[in-house]
């Protein structure tokens, strides 16, 4: 939920996450996760995109993900970040459930993926970015 609340990624683009993505080889999270961008709806011609991870509760949340899940960063490497049942990556459908079961949980049962999105947005623009300035943090149109 902290990835697309905190930083507005797709459900498609949190399931194709590894470990080496979000986390350096010490164990400390990235300044930026790297999202590749065959999970990505972004048009750029890049083989990634870097998603700067600005809010320290993000980063606080991904630096307890990684101590509890994450033992050794260098041998988890390429492993997905998010495993499914079976040890591979979640489908991106499978994400978008996980998410929506979230918010239904939460007492939220319009949640859903694009409420992530949307709360990013809506954060952004409160503390006074205009919709230029949050079109670029986000790398995609908002309309």
């Amino acid at each position: 939920m902290a990835l697309s609340i905190g930083l507005g990624l797709s459900a498609k683009e949190i399931a194709a996450l590894t470990w080496t993505n979000v986390f350096e080889q010490n164990g400390s999270v990235r300044a930026a996760i790297i999202v590749p961008v065959k999970a990505s709806n972004n048009a750029n011609q890049s083989d990634i995109r870097l998603v700067p991870i600005w809010s320290r509760r993000v980063r606080r949340i991904l630096s307890t993900y990684g101590e509890r899940n994450g033992a050794d960063i260098v041998v988890v490497g390429e492993a997905p970040l998010f495993p499914s049942r079976k040890g591979g990556h979640l489908t991106a459908t499978s994400m978008r459930r996980f998410i929506k079961d979230v918010y239904r949980d939460a007492g939220i049962p319009e949640g859903g993926v694009q409420s992530g999105r949307k709360t990013l947005i809506a954060d952004l623009m409160a503390v006074g970015l205009d919709a230029r300035a949050v079109k670029s943090v986000l790398r995609r149109r908002l309309d």
